[in-house]
């Protein structure tokens, strides 16, 4: 009888930590995992989930990303910890404001006002980009 309780809470925790909130929010505070190559947006996450993380689990998790503050408003989803942009949502990336590592530098002069990115599975323009503050909304969801 233990084991058939300990089966279905198990499975419980399973499902429910796999499945996906929709959430709405005024503003959220993220970090934006920025490919250190190409300075393409991998992913976005919590930044009190991010901050939680060592050093050592930074750079095995994540080994070719540099990481900037952003706020996110609007409609997203959560699987995962990973963070998914909703319709209509807004990113705002401070490129100006590396979390870490300190010593990467982000080169927002190549990201010009229309550019489509994808950003997870949302496709995403640039809305705006001026003094360090890029400004990214989703379209098309």
């Amino acid at each position: 009888m233990k084991i058939k309780i300990l089966l279905v809470f198990t499975f419980l925790l399973i499902t429910y930590g796999t499945i996906a909130q929709t959430i709405a929010t005024n503003e959220t505070k993220i970090i934006v995992a920025v490919n250190k190559t190409d300075n393409t947006i991998d992913k976005l996450v919590f930044y009190n989930t991010f901050k939680e993380l060592s050093t050592k689990e930074v750079e095995k998790k994540y080994p070719k990303n540099a990481f900037y503050l952003g706020l996110l408003k609007g409609l997203y989803t959560v699987e995962n910890n990973e963070i998914q942009m909703g319709k209509e949502a807004t990113l705002t990336l401070y490129s100006n404001k590396q979390y870490y590592p300190k010593d990467n530098k982000f080169s927002s002069e190549k990201i010009k006002i229309g550019n489509s990115i994808i950003i997870g599975s949302a496709k995403t323009q640039v809305v705006s980009n001026k003094d360090g503050e890029i400004t990214i909304k989703t379209i098309n969801q």
